[in-house]
């Protein structure tokens, strides 16, 4: 069981990374959640394979400069990006 505050720090960590991600960045995070390879990213973006190689690097670099527990941050984040896209 998590701390309350280390509950607290992680859902403002993932609010704050979601205020940071673009719509694109948010579009590739998703697609490679579901398994999506590159191509299809790409394909569905209309953008090239540099784009989303680019937008994926964005990405990462946020969740690197924001800190704290990644992964509970990062399932934060497509929690609400999926609940979003609904």
């Amino acid at each position: 069981q998590a701390e309350p505050d280390s509950e607290v720090l992680t859902q403002d960590l993932a609010t704050a990374t979601l205020a940071e991600l673009s719509s694109r960045q948010a579009e590739v995070l998703i697609g490679i959640d579901k398994g999506q390879s590159v191509a299809d990213i790409e394909t569905r973006l209309g953008c090239s394979t540099g784009t989303v190689s680019h937008e994926r690097r964005q990405v990462e670099a946020t969740l690197a400069r924001l800190g704290g527990d990644a992964p509970a941050v990062l399932k934060l984040v497509l929690d609400a990006l999926f609940l979003k896209n609904k």
